[in-house]
């Protein structure tokens, strides 16, 4: 263990500077034999805020609850370990990696539990909670760091909330078949107490039957970029605000690729979905609360839906489609319902569409008699003629 206390000499005179501690951990000491403790949860009992916590590879069947400002790292077991590369982070082997499992009827509130502001959690296999998720956040803090972890055989991965006071992350994590029964059962990252200010980028998703990442509560401030969702479920952001969904790659999606409903100044842009089984953007408002608003859906290539394109549904309004390519749906490749109103469509590339290309069922003074805005849109068929120009 690093020593917690140094002395230094400023101005002839000798003053006690607290330095952050570094306890070791290793279930069976194979890999340091004189680790601190065989347990995690005993050396964050020991552990003060501010030190860093090292765990070898092994299995730990415990409960870690972490009420303290922390850095907690799994220490990977293969040779020649570069800090930068993930390649070996989804292998859940005990020999390379710390499992963490929990003790029976000892996971409702998750395996692991964050309630402190700043926590960094990185580098661990979290598997096997029957009662609950793998990791659960607290709502009352903020600023996590939850990077380069397996979370797989969970009811549901991740319950992600925090008060957003300060940026949270998760990053470079694998979310695999979080699909046990219980409540909430089948997410990759779940969120209902409320989420602000977070990044959830780079992770990778399969194997989920409800969602990859839900928020069902109050979330602002949001960024989902960069993650790649593969034989898995919908992105679904239901009453979020002033938050983006960008540069996310799915592919044979369950239900949508991307899914919204009641938000508020939320952008998708430059998402690359292809090959689901519903649409591959869906925006809905009343029929699913209330209204949504600003939503901006630009720049994303979407081929091969069973449903339509661009699905934007009744109670949408002063909204964008504009600058998507769409190519091989089963119905529209933008398709907007009758209860839609005030909202652009413009610059889209709609190709090979099951019905029609464009479709529009509301009813107004606008383009083509209908309530909302068509400009310079490609494409073959439409419902009204007037819809591509």
């Amino acid at each position: 263990m690093a020593n917690r206390i140094m002395l230094t000499v400023a101005a002839s005179a000798l003053t006690m500077v607290s330095q952050a501690a570094t306890y070791t951990v290793d279930d069976d000491r194979a890999q340091r034999p004189n680790a601190d403790f065989t347990s995690i949860q005993a050396a964050v009992n020991a552990a003060a805020p501010g030190d860093r916590i090292l765990v070898y590879p092994g299995m730990y069947n415990e409960h870690v609850d972490i009420t303290k400002t922390l850095t907690v790292l799994g220490v990977r077991g293969h040779d020649n370990h570069d800090d930068n590369d993930d390649a070996d982070h989804c292998n859940g082997n005990p020999h390379r990696e710390a499992v963490i499992t929990p003790p029976a009827g000892g996971g409702v509130i998750g395996t692991v539990f964050i309630g402190a502001n700043n926590v960094r959690f990185d580098g661990f296999t979290v598997t096997g909670n029957a009662d609950g998720p793998g990791i659960y956040t607290s709502a009352t803090f903020s600023g996590y760091m939850i990077a380069r972890n397996l979370v797989r055989d969970n009811v549901f991965g991740l319950y992600l909330n925090s008060s957003g006071a300060i940026q949270s992350s998760v990053e470079s994590n694998c979310f695999v078949k979080n699909v046990r029964p219980g409540a909430a059962s089948g997410n990759g990252i779940y969120s209902d107490q409320g989420l602000g200010t977070a990044r959830i980028a780079g992770n990778g998703f399969t194997g989920h039957t409800n969602t990859s990442i839900i928020t069902a509560g109050p979330a602002n401030g949001l960024n989902i970029t960069r993650n790649r969702i593969v034989d898995d479920a919908t992105i679904l952001l239901f009453g979020a605000t002033n938050s983006e969904i960008t540069q996310n790659e799915s592919i044979r999606s369950n239900s949508h690729g991307i899914m919204l409903a009641s938000v508020n100044g939320v952008s998708v842009h430059d998402n690359d979905l292809r090959d689901g089984a519903w649409s591959g953007i869906a925006v809905f408002g009343t029929d699913l609360g209330a209204t949504s608003s600003s939503v901006i859906v630009d720049d994303n290539e979407i081929r091969n839906f069973g449903d339509d394109g661009v699905s934007v549904r009744d109670g949408v309004m002063n909204s964008w489609v504009r600058r998507n390519k769409i190519d091989k749906v089963g119905r529209d490749g933008i398709r907007m319902t009758v209860g839609t109103s005030n909202n652009l469509i413009e610059r889209n590339r709609m190709k090979k569409s099951g019905e029609h290309d464009a479709h529009d069922d509301s009813v107004g003074t606008k383009t083509a008699g209908t309530a909302n805005t068509w400009k310079k849109n490609e494409g073959k068929t439409q419902n009204r003629p007037g819809l591509l120009n």
